[in-house]
C-alpha cells in the first residue's frame, strides 16, 4: 500500500497572490494498480501558474506513483514516477508537460500506482 499526500497544489494568480493549498490525501494499494485516479480541482480566471508536489510512503519498497494533469482543454503532461513535483505556466512547464495558458475550469491532477510490490502471502 502506499499513502500520498499531494501537497502544496498551488495556483498562482497574475499578481502573483497565491491561493491556500489543496490538499488531497489516500491510499493506493495493489489492487488499483495501474488504474488512473483523477482528483479535480477548480481555476478560477486570472490564475498564470499551477503547480502540484506529490509526497507518497512505501518508498523503500521501491513503490512509484505516476504524476500528471489534465486542464479543462485535455492533457497537460504526464512525468510518470520522474517527478514529484511540476508546473504549469504560460511560458515554461516541467519537462512531460505543455506550457500555455491557464484555462479556467475543472483541472485534475491523474495519480496512478505505477508499481508497488504485491501483498505478502501469510
Amino acid at each position: 500500500m502506499a499513502a500520498w499526500t499531494l501537497l502544496a497544489l498551488r495556483i498562482v494568480t497574475g499578481a502573483n497572490t497565491g491561493y491556500a493549498p489543496i490538499r488531497f490525501t489516500g491510499d493506493l494499494t495493489f489492487d488499483r494498480h495501474e488504474q488512473i485516479i483523477e482528483h479535480e480541482f477548480s481555476v478560477p480566471k486570472g490564475v498564470t501558474r499551477v503547480s502540484v508536489e506529490l509526497e507518497y510512503s512505501g518508498k523503500e519498497r521501491r513503490t512509484v506513483i505516476d504524476l500528471g494533469l489534465r486542464s479543462p482543454g485535455g492533457i497537460r503532461g504526464w512525468s510518470g514516477g520522474r517527478e514529484a513535483v511540476v508546473h504549469v505556466s504560460a511560458l515554461t512547464a516541467t519537462p512531460g508537460y505543455v506550457p500555455g495558458p491557464i484555462e479556467p475550469g475543472r483541472w485534475a491532477v491523474l495519480l496512478r500506482l505505477g508499481w508497488c510490490p504485491p501483498p505478502r502471502i501469510r
